[in-house]
C-alpha cells in the first residue's frame, strides 16, 4: 500500500475546509487595540529551549490573527493546576481540558461558554469533525456543546516498543513476543543476558514514567481483561474493580519484584525517561508512533520495533485502551470576551493551511518551497514540534486528505514512521461503556481515582500482598463512590441497551 493510501486509510472519514479571512494585528481592532487572550493548556512536550511565550509558533498564531495570546501552563501537574484554575474563579479565556467528565461538570457550574452559536460560523470545525465527537462534547443537561474535540488521524496513537538490535543478539523475532509469558522473558532476557554486550549487569526491560501515558498502566491490562468496564451479574462493573484488573495487577507486580521494570518509574518524568532510552539502557518502552522525543535527541528510531499488545489467554487480541477517540477538549470560559477570536483559530486548525502549520511549521524557519513551489521540509526540521504546534493551536486537523498533507506526512516521519503509525492504529481501541456514558452530577464530590491509583500503584512495587488486600481495596473503592458511579451506570446503561 502507498504511503498516501496508507494515510488516507488511517484517517478519520470528516472532510471539507473554508479558511477565514485574517489580518495582522494592525488590522485588527478599529480602535487600534489588540485583543488579549489567555490560554490554559498542557504543554508537555519539547519547545527546544525557550519559554512557550517566546515561541516562533506562539509568534506566528498572534501575528496572523491579530491577537496577543498568554500561554498558561503546568507540565508535570496538568491536572491539578487545571482543577484549582478553574475552582478560583479567576478564568482564562480559553482552556484545554482532558476529561469529559471534567468539560461537562464545568458546564453545568455555569464556567463555560456554550459553543453551539459560535460554531455556526465555523464551517471547516463543522465539517470536519464527526457527530461522534461533537456529541461526546455536549452536556447532557441542556444538550448543548462546550468543547471543541480535538480529533487527530492518529485517534489511537500509542505503541509499545523494543529494541530491534538486541533482539536480534538474543536470537528474539518480534513476532515471536505474543503472550504475557513472551513479556516476560523478552524482559527478563535484557536485563539478564548482557544484550548491550558490554559484560556488565546495567540493562533495564521495561522504562515506565509517573503519567498514564505508561507502559505499566497501558501495554498489559487487556490481555488480563482488566482495561474496560465490563457488565458483571446484569451490573457496569469499573474496569479498576475486575477480577481481570486484579490479574494484571499480580502480573505487573511480579515485572517489577523481578526487577524487570524501571524500580524509579513513579518518580522518573517523560524527559528522564527518554534520557535514559537515548544513553542505551533500555530494551522496551511505550511511546506515540512518531516517537518525536526520541529523533529531538537524535537516537536512531528504525532500531526500535513496534510490538502489539500481547494476546489473552484464550489466544484473542488485546488492544491499548482509550476512554475516547477524543485527545482533549478546547473550552471557552464563561468570562471570555473574544470568543469569536477563539474559534476563528480552532476553525482555521483544520483548514489544509492549518494542517500545513502543525505538520511543517513556519515557511523560512522550517520548510521552503522548491522550484516547483512544493513545500520542502528542511532536514533537521522533520518531525520537529507538530504536536507543540497544534497544543498552542488547541485543535487540529483531524485528517490527512490532500497531496500537500500526505507528502508532508512522508517527509516527517518517512516509512519507518508511517508503518509505526499503521501498527498503532490497529492495536486501538475504547472502553465502549465508559466512553458513551453521560455526566453524573452525583459522583462529582468523591474522589475515586486518588484512590485507585494509590492501591494499584503500591500493588506494582510489592508493597502489599494483593490477594490479602484484594476485599478490603474493593470494599474502600465502593465507599467512596464506586458504589455509587455502579448503581447510576447500570441504571443508564439498561435504560439505552435493552
Amino acid at each position: 500500500m502507498s504511503t498516501r493510501n496508507k494515510v488516507l486509510t488511517l484517517a478519520l472519514l470528516v472532510a471539507g475546509c473554508v479558511v477565514f479571512a485574517q489580518g495582522g494585528k494592525e488590522a485588527v481592532s478599529k480602535k487600534g487595540e489588540i485583543p488579549k487572550l489567555t490560554f490554559l493548556t498542557n504543554v508537555n512536550v519539547d519547545t527546544e529551549g525557550y519559554d512557550v511565550n517566546e515561541s516562533p509558533y506562539l509568534k506566528f498564531i498572534e501575528d496572523k490573527f491579530g491577537v496577543d495570546i498568554e500561554i498558561i501552563t503546568e507540565s508535570t501537574q496538568y491536572q491539578e493546576k487545571l482543577n484549582a484554575t478553574m475552582a478560583s474563579g479567576n478564568l482564562p479565556d480559553y482552556v484545554n481540558i482532558l476529561k469529559k467528565a471534567d468539560l461537562q461538570r464545568w458546564a453545568s457550574e455555569g464556567l463555560l461558554m456554550p459553543l453551539d452559536d459560535l460554531l455556526k460560523k465555523c464551517p471547516n470545525l463543522q465539517s470536519q469533525i464527526m457527530p461522534l465527537a461533537w456529541s461526546l462534547s455536549t452536556y447532557d443537561g441542556d444538550n448543548k456543546i462546550y468543547g471543541v474535540p480535538l480529533l487527530r488521524y492518529d485517534s489511537t496513537p500509542l505503541m509499545t516498543y523494543a529494541r530491534k538490535d538486541w533482539m536480534d543478539k538474543l536470537g528474539i523475532k518480534p513476532e515471536d513476543v505474543k503472550t504475557t509469558d513472551d513479556w516476560y522473558n523478552l524482559l527478563y532476557k535484557f536485563v539478564h543476558d548482557d544484550p548491550d554486550g558490554n559484560g556488565k549487569n546495567d540493562t533495564m526491560g521495561l522504562a515506565s514514567r509517573n503519567n498514564d501515558y505508561s507502559a505499566v498502566y497501558l501495554t498489559f491490562p487487556e490481555a488480563f481483561n482488566g482495561a474496560c468496564d465490563q457488565i458483571i451479574d446484569g451490573k457496569v462493573i469499573p474496569n479498576y474493580l475486575t477480577p481481570g484488573y486484579k490479574d494484571y495487577l499480580k502480573y505487573m507486580q511480579k515485572l517489577y519484584v523481578d526487577g524487570l521494570v524501571d524500580q524509579q518509574y513513579l518518580v522518573t518524568s517523560s524527559q528522564q525517561m527518554w534520557e535514559k532510552i537515548r544513553d542505551g539502557k533500555v530494551g522496551a518502552f511505550l511511546g506515540f508512533w512518531m516517537l518525536t522525543e526520541l529523533r529531538s535527541l537524535n537516537v536512531d528510531i528504525s532500531n526500535f520495533y513496534p510490538i502489539e499488545p500481547p494476546l489473552r489467554s484464550d489466544g484473542s487480541r488485546s488492544f491499548y485502551r482509550y476512554g475516547s477517540p477524543i485527545r482533549t477538549y478546547t473550552a471557552i470560559s464563561a468570562t471570555c470576551k473574544n470568543p469569536e477570536k477563539v474559534m476563528e483559530i480552532l476553525d482555521w486548525a483544520a483548514t489544509e493551511e492549518g494542517g500545513i502549520f502543525v505538520f511543517a511549521g513556519i515557511e523560512g524557519l522550517d520548510w521552503n518551497r522548491d522550484a516547483s513551489g512544493n513545500i520542502v521540509i528542511k532536514p533537521e526540521r522533520r518531525g520537529k514540534n507538530t504536536s507543540l504546534r497544534f497544543i498552542l493551536l488547541g485543535a487540529q486537523k483531524p485528517k490527512i486528505d490532500t497531496p500537500v498533507l500526505e507528502s508532508l506526512m512522508a517527509q516527517s516521519w518517512g516509512e519507518t514512521g508511517l508503518n509505526d503509525l499503521t501498527v498503532a492504529s490497529r492495536s486501538g481501541g475504547y472502553d465502549e461503556i465508559e466512553m458513551a456514558a453521560p455526566y453524573f452530577p452525583e459522583l462529582a464530590v468523591y474522589d475515586i481515582d486518588s484512590q485507585v491509583k494509590e492501591f494499584r500503584d503500591l500493588a506494582i512495587m510489592g508493597k502489599i500482598d494483593i490477594d490479602k488486600e484484594w476485599d478490603g481495596y474493593v470494599k474502600k473503592i465502593l465507599d467512596a463512590g464506586a458504589s455509587q458511579k455502579i448503581r447510576l451506570m447500570t441504571d443508564w446503561y439498561n435504560k439505552n441497551h435493552k
